[in-house]
């Protein structure tokens, strides 16, 4: 069953309550287009015409589950909601990070599908989400209550987030009505949001006023990578030691082709990986993963006296200004 939101979802946009929040890639991004599907990097979602046939309960097993009326001896359906989160993130090909990102998201919206809706503020530190039948996204009303959540939920936390989270139940959906275990789709009757356009790319020579200032090595790297392959925040930040082919400078695999480096990073990063052969590559003073936030945090700190309106520099600026660059 999914847990509760003791670790909780971004409290705002750009606000991740905990570290490893912004360490999912790609999926959550902001920006992203609306993808319902599920969330297997890479892949295309599922095909909106995916057939779906009803689904009636002959018995409930000592699991949890129905078996499915209409495919004797096949596969059964949940009858909790938060079965059927586990089975759909169970299938996802998602990393650790980004798999638990999703299962908050999901948890979220099982307080939308009960009276009293979600928690807000301390009161949702520790609150165990409810538990309800999966049945209830079918019923006539699950529509309406989508909505009026979605629209206290982008007051609550913005509309990037709460895109974000919109987006993670209807690429649930979608994968459930797949397998015949709904027969409507009330997320359709939810819209996600306008967002605000990120800030402008850094100038060339703001850039570079960057790249030349005095900081750890951690974050000298950090800024070189993101500069120079102007790869997504999140992207580089979920790095592990083993993903680099520091000769090739580029990421092994082709797990994220377009991310390859140039000269200043490929001085920096075999300097931070010394003596380590795996584990994140851009670690936190505790050993784990260096995250969003804090990345963030001392990125503008650093920035703060180059920038003119004193608040520092944004590291999604800094990486613009690397899609911007001329290529060689």
């Amino acid at each position: 069953m999914a847990r509760g939101p003791a670790e909780l979802w971004p409290r705002g946009d750009g606000e991740a309550a905990g570290p490893g929040r912004r360490e999912a890639v790609a999926a959550l991004e902001p920006g992203i287009p609306w993808q319902p599907g599920p969330p297997r990097e890479g892949d295309p979602p599922p095909s909106e015409g995916a057939s779906v046939s009803g689904t009636s309960a002959r018995a409930a097993g000592s699991d949890g589950v129905l078996e499915s009326s209409d495919s004797p001896g096949g596969p059964v359906a949940p009858v909790e909601y938060a079965v059927a989160v586990d089975r759909y993130l169970a299938a996802a090909r998602l990393g650790d990070a980004s798999r638990r990102v999703y299962r908050i998201a999901l948890t979220t919206w099982a307080w939308a599908l009960v009276a009293g809706g979600t928690p807000a503020g301390a009161q949702r530190r520790g609150a165990v989400a409810p538990s309800v039948p999966l049945h209830l996204l079918d019923a006539p009303a699950a529509g309406e209550r989508l909505r009026a959540a979605f629209a206290a939920r982008s007051v609550a936390v913005g509309p990037r987030t709460a895109n974000r989270e919109l987006s993670a139940l209807a690429g649930a959906v979608a994968w459930w009505r797949a397998r015949g275990w709904l027969t409507g789709d009330p997320v359709a009757a939810v819209r996600p949001l306008p967002t605000p356009g990120r800030a402008a790319a850094l100038t060339p020579a703001e850039a570079a006023a960057v790249l030349t200032l005095r900081a750890p090595l951690r974050e000298q790297a950090l800024w070189h990578v993101l500069y120079e392959s102007g790869s997504s925040v999140e992207a580089v930040l979920a790095l592990d030691v083993d993903d680099l082919d520091l000769p090739r400078r580029r990421v092994r695999g082709g797990r994220h082709p377009e991310l390859c480096w140039r000269d200043g990073a490929a001085t920096l990063l075999p300097l931070l990986a010394l003596g380590r052969v795996e584990g994140p590559l851009f670690a936190s003073a505790r050993g784990g993963r260096l995250s969003y936030r804090r990345a963030a945090e001392v990125f503008a700190a650093a920035t703060r006296e180059l920038d003119p309106a004193g608040r520092g520099f944004t590291l999604h600026r800094l990486a613009a200004a690397g899609r911007a660059r001329p290529t060689d």
